[in-house]
């Protein structure tokens, strides 16, 4: 004789751990006064794709050089080396202008 332990979900009899019986085996099924606490149960939904819909397809080739648009001609693109002598105070010696 085995004892297991379960729950009725409002449709069926689930069990929470593994059943070894075999098919046609009887079973004795006790209902208990107790309750388990129910979980609420996790959505396998994905916000991947939901704005989908608000994408204008005529803008995509656009993206690659939306920044450099949107930077306009004031905006400088500066080497690293530049902005390090600017900031360790090393412009003056080698002709930077800040």
């Amino acid at each position: 004789m085995l004892t297991l332990q379960g729950y009725y979900d409002g449709t069926a009899v689930q069990t929470l751990e593994k059943i070894t019986a075999k098919k046609n085996q009887k079973l004795i099924i006790t209902i208990l006064d107790e309750f388990i606490e129910e979980t609420p149960k996790k959505s396998n939904t994905s916000a991947r794709g939901s704005l989908a819909k608000y994408a204008n397809t005529a803008l995509w080739e656009e993206e690659g050089t939306a920044w450099e648009k949107a930077a306009g001609e004031n905006m400088v693109i500066l080497d690293a080396n530049v902005i390090l002598r600017y900031l360790l105070n090393d412009h003056e010696r080698n002709g930077f202008r800040s």
